[in-house]
């Protein structure tokens, strides 16, 4: 597609982008857990904050039904390294679950070299993927390309 500020439709239209790079850090992690859709009493919505003295984090519901969820928690380069190991994953992911009571609760569930499944308060999860990711502030310097992608009109 053409969206966001590393669209290839875009560069190979041959159109430029104008603004900030590296505004914020996120790491971004993917887990399942069907039961927090229960824990939440009826309250099912696209987007909770979660805020408390582990982390600060926002974490996207992407499909409510298989309870699939992303956290975005922010990081600090280059104080903070932009890598997460499955245990600092999980703590995380315990955090945002079991507030401040998450890491001392939290179990992890070796499974050979992995370390996909975890628990924290009563609930169970699988970190799917982790990975970092920066926000960038830039739109695009033309909304028009000419034939032939190489010059914006």
């Amino acid at each position: 597609g053409a969206d966001g500020a590393r669209s290839e439709v875009r560069r190979l239209c041959g159109i430029s982008t104008e603004g900030g790079r590296g505004l914020e850090s996120f790491h971004s992690i993917h887990f399942r857990c069907p039961a927090l859709l229960d824990r939440l009493e009826g309250r099912g919505a696209m987007l909770y904050f979660v805020f408390n003295p582990s982390t600060i984090a926002c974490i996207v519901a992407h499909d409510l039904r298989n309870g699939e969820w992303v956290a975005q928690v922010p990081f600090f380069p280059p104080t903070q390294p932009g890598t997460l190991t499955s245990n600092e994953a999980h703590a995380l992911v315990a955090a945002c679950i079991a507030g401040s009571d998450g890491a001392a609760d939290l179990k992890i569930e070796p499974d050979g070299d992995a370390t996909r499944f975890a628990s924290a308060a009563g609930v169970r999860w699988e970190v799917i993927s982790s990975r970092a990711w920066s926000m960038d502030g830039a739109v695009a310097s033309s909304f028009v390309a000419s034939p032939g992608g190489s010059q914006p009109v």
